[in-house]
């Protein structure tokens, strides 16, 4: 089962604080690296939870639960590959995939490109797992945003906290 966190921010306020215009604020918030950043403090106190103590954590977030969920947003692609793997002269290990996999309970995918609303998607590990082997190809932990919302059809997707009614089949808009 996958449960969904939707947020909202006021682009008007954002723009008049950061003194942007509305069509920069919107630009700015659309790249996944900005969001990420600005998402992990507002799913923690969402969550009823904190933040890592520090960024070279394995995780982003702790839940009320102590469930451990790194946080990670979407643009073209949803990328679940070890920020250790990422970056320029830097491949993808499969063991430190699954390094990464032992620490954690999941993934938060936050959707960047429907800023000001976003949907954030709490997927478990174990699926996150499957993907990788059934979808992904083991020489890379990221899939497209279309794969991504696609798999999604195949899941129980339902909001946090209303365990009993399903949203409807989510498409790739």
């Amino acid at each position: 089962m996958i449960f969904t966190e939707d947020f909202s921010f006021d682009r008007n306020s954002l723009s008049n604080g950061m003194g942007l215009s509305v069509r920069e604020v919107t630009l700015l918030f659309r790249d996944a690296g900005l969001l990420s950043r600005v998402m992990e403090p507002r799913l923690a106190t969402r969550l009823k939870g904190t933040m890592a103590l520090s960024k070279q954590a394995s995780y982003d977030v702790i839940d009320s639960d102590g469930k451990k969920w790194e946080v990670r947003c979407m643009n073209k692609n949803v990328n679940f590959t070890p920020s250790a793997d990422v970056g320029s002269g830097r491949k993808f290990s499969g063991s430190n995939f699954t390094k990464k996999l032992g620490k954690i309970d999941g993934y938060i995918v936050c959707d960047a490109t429907t800023f000001p609303q976003v949907r954030c998607y709490l997927i478990p590990k174990e699926l996150v797992r499957t993907w990788w082997h059934q979808e992904m190809g083991e020489k890379a932990a990221k899939i497209s945003r279309k794969k991504f919302l696609d798999l999604l059809t195949w899941e129980k997707v339902i909001p946090r906290g209303q365990n009993k009614v399903p949203v409807a089949s989510l498409s790739s808009a």
